[in-house]
């Protein structure tokens, strides 16, 4: 099975291809705007700030194949950054559009908690996640147990428009977030699943699978 990963200089995707490799996947790390729209199924991971990743997108010209990939129901994973992306909008630097994909904004986390004690943000940490098991239609948690844990490292979180297009959910300092999504042959999790050890593979070998 051949997986690419697109490269829009936002992180190191070392872990995310030996994960990949692990499964059985042939893997192409490119930003070629044709070996892209032939791919059957691609993958957008990333770190840093939401207005760089939609930046260096269009510097790459990457948008209209990554929408266009979407649009023609092939499968598509967000990893961290690459899954906020996929939203309409975000508040981080200001109100930055997104690519639209999956309606909702992305947000920061509360800087308080209900006591008005401070948080520590940016969020890096294993944390666990509870299912939504009735939203799951096409089986990307399934063999997860309830409360399994996985690597986090972010300072703000999607909120879907539709509460069906969420998948699972996590906890920050007592503050509920979304953990994984999905809309149609969409597939995001806000932690790294390339660095959450058996979990994480477990839901790459899922989604390779569907």
């Amino acid at each position: 099975m051949e997986v690419t990963i697109i490269d829009y200089k936002v992180g190191n995707y070392f872990s995310l291809i030996n994960a990949l490799e692990y499964c059985g996947a042939k893997i192409k790390v490119s930003n070629n705007y044709n070996e892209i729209k032939n791919s059957e199924i691609i993958i957008l991971p990333g770190v840093g700030s939401f207005k760089t990743g939609m930046k260096n997108l269009n510097d790459f010209d990457l948008i209209n194949v990554i929408k266009e990939h979407a649009y023609n129901k092939k499968k598509l994973l967000g990893i961290c950054l690459g899954m906020q992306l996929f939203f309409d909008e975000s508040e981080e630097f200001g109100n930055k559009k997104g690519l639209g994909l999956i309606s909702g904004k992305i947000q920061k986390l509360p800087e308080k908690d209900q006591n008005g004690k401070k948080n520590l943000i940016p969020n890096i940490t294993w944390n666990t996640i509870n299912k939504v098991l009735e939203n799951d239609k096409k089986g990307f948690i399934k063999n997860l147990k309830d409360e399994s844990f996985f690597y986090f490292v972010h300072s703000y979180f999607a909120i879907p428009k539709e509460k069906n297009n969420i998948l699972a959910y996590s906890n920050f300092f007592n503050f509920q977030f979304t953990s994984i999504v999905n809309f149609e042959n969409i597939f995001g999790t806000q932690f790294h699943l390339e660095k959450s050890g058996e979990n994480g593979i477990q839901l790459l070998k899922n989604f390779l699978k569907l």
